[in-house]
C-alpha cells in the first residue's frame, strides 16, 4: 500500500515500520477488507443466503482469479478434489472486488485462490495521500513533548479525553473507499 520510503520523503524518520503498520491497520479497519497485496490467497466464502450471484471479495483490488470452486453444505467431498469453475462461469467487476456469477447463484460455499491488494505506492492517489496525512498525524500526536490529550471543561468538572485516533481526510478517504464487507 504504501512504503517507508515514502514515508520517509514525507518528513516521517522515527518508527517508520511501525507507523506504516499502524496506519495500514488503520486503513483496513475503517475501509473494510484487507488492501495490502497478496499473492495466492485461498478464502472460503459463505454467501449470506440461498440466491445471491455476486460475492464481495476481502482483498482487494482483485489482480488475478487462480481458481473457483463450489460445494454445497452437505457435500463432504475434500475442496483438493473439486474441480475448478470455468473462469466463463464468473466475471470479476471493474473494481476488481466482486465475483460474480454468469447464469445462476453461488452454491452454500466457494473456495477462491486469488491475487490482489496494493504493492507498495501502488494505491490511488488520494488514498495515497491519507495514509501520508495519518502517519504524519500519528507521528505529531506522539512526539516527545506533545500529549495527546484534550481537555473539556463544564461547570464544575473538567474532562480529559484522547484527542481523535484518526486525521479527518484519512477517515473522509477511507468512508469513500468502503467496502461492503
Amino acid at each position: 500500500m504504501i512504503s517507508t520510503e515514502r514515508l520517509r520523503e514525507a518528513g516521517i524518520s522515527k518508527n517508520l515500520p511501525e507507523i506504516r503498520a499502524a496506519i495500514i491497520g488503520q486503513w483496513e479497519r475503517l475501509a473494510g477488507g484487507r488492501w495490502a497485496a497478496e499473492t495466492d490467497t485461498t478464502e472460503i466464502v459463505e454467501p449470506l443466503h440461498e440466491r445471491i450471484r455476486t460475492l464481495e471479495l476481502p482483498l482487494g483490488p482483485v489482480t488475478s482469479v487462480t481458481s473457483v470452486k463450489e460445494r454445497s453444505f452437505d457435500d463432504a467431498t475434500d475442496w483438493a478434489a473439486l474441480d475448478s469453475l470455468d473462469a466463463s462461469s464468473y466475471r470479476l467487476d471493474g473494481e476488481g472486488r466482486r465475483l460474480t456469477k454468469r447464469g445462476g447463484f453461488w452454491s452454500d460455499e466457494v473456495e477462491l485462490v486469488y491475487s490482489g491488494g496494493y504493492a507498495d505506492d501502488t494505491a490511488p492517489g488520494d488514498i495515497l495521500e491519507a495514509l501520508v496525512l495519518q502517519a504524519r498525524f500519528m507521528a505529531e500526536r506522539h512526539a516527545p513533548g506533545k500529549i495527546a490529550l484534550a481537555q473539556q471543561a463544564a461547570k464544575d468538572a473538567t474532562t480529559t479525553y484522547l484527542r481523535a485516533d484518526y486525521h479527518p481526510l484519512f477517515m473522509e478517504t477511507a468512508k469513500r473507499h468502503r467496502r461492503l464487507t
